[in-house]
């Protein structure tokens, strides 16, 4: 409904970039119910990631420009803002369901389109809001169920 009509195919390499990032999201929360210190290991993970951010760069067909101040917010944003905000996913992760929190992360976009409102000044259309409130609509559907059903299994 958000894309259409009027939507195109995206390219694969793309699309399949976010179909592994997907993945690998799901993975990192699945992995992240069982993780006793959440800072230290994102800490530990950001650092894993940099061998291989090294070696994609050097693969890359185009040239790099960088400057202190893109270098700076990339820190900021990538490595302080990304941390925080995946230190305080592993510890909300280890207190409720896998079905539970599968299902919040569908509300990513959500969060982004409100972003983008707060922070850009972009004019939500009618088919945002409506997009919106049916994935919020749905994530409650999930995990009010989610909680029936932990009832009924602590019952019996």
């Amino acid at each position: 409904m958000l894309l259409l009509p009027g939507a195109t195919a995206p390219p694969l390499i793309p699309a399949l970039t976010m179909v592994v990032s997907g993945m690998a999201w799901g993975a990192y929360s699945v992995r992240g119910k069982n993780i006793l210190s959440p800072a230290g290991t994102t800490a530990g993970n950001f650092i894993l990631s940099l061998p291989v951010i090294f070696i994609l760069s050097l693969v890359r067909q185009e040239p790099v420009h960088t400057d202190a101040n893109g270098v700076i917010l990339a820190l900021l944003s990538g490595g302080l803002a990304s941390g925080v905000a995946y230190v305080l996913w592993y510890q909300l992760v280890a207190t409720m369901s896998s079905a539970t929190a599968s299902t919040l992360q569908l509300s990513v976009p959500c969060i982004a389109a409100v972003g983008g409102v707060l922070f850009l000044g972009e004019l939500p259309d009618l088919r945002i809001l409506v997009c919106t409130l049916l994935v919020l609509a749905g994530i409650a559907i999930v995990i009010s169920s989610d909680r029936t059903q932990s009832k009924k299994s602590a019952q019996g």
